[in-house]
């Protein structure tokens, strides 16, 4: 439950600081990630995730097969260690709403 607090305390305050700039909280989207590693190594990778929840078991496994797939665009497969185990390091929250559209407006040309 620790992740999803983190998430959720992220979702909080990104829908504070957006709200403070004029958006509508229910224009908001969130993507949704964490920095991760195997145990022993020193760098984490950004794993962007398609979900915003770990509640179980197979939310796990998408966690660490979303950090594999990104470890193994950088690394060989022969690289792997999964044996090590996985350590989560950072989560994080991407919040996103539309650009606002400037109104121009059009004037007639004189002269």
């Amino acid at each position: 439950e620790t992740i999803n607090s983190a998430w959720r305390n992220l979702e909080e305050i990104a829908v504070r600081e957006m709200a403070n700039e004029g958006i509508n909280p229910s224009h908001i989207t969130f993507r949704y990630g964490i920095y991760a590693r195997y145990i022993g190594q020193l760098e984490s990778f950004d794993t962007p995730l398609t979900f915003g929840h770990v509640h179980t078991a197979d939310d796990i496994d998408r966690l660490t097969e979303a950090f594999e797939n990104v470890y193994t665009k950088i690394y060989p497969e022969g690289a792997r260690f999964p044996e090590a185990g996985y350590a989560i390091t950072e989560v994080y929250v991407q919040a996103v709403a539309p650009k606002p559209v400037p109104v121009i407006r059009e004037y007639d040309l004189e002269g």
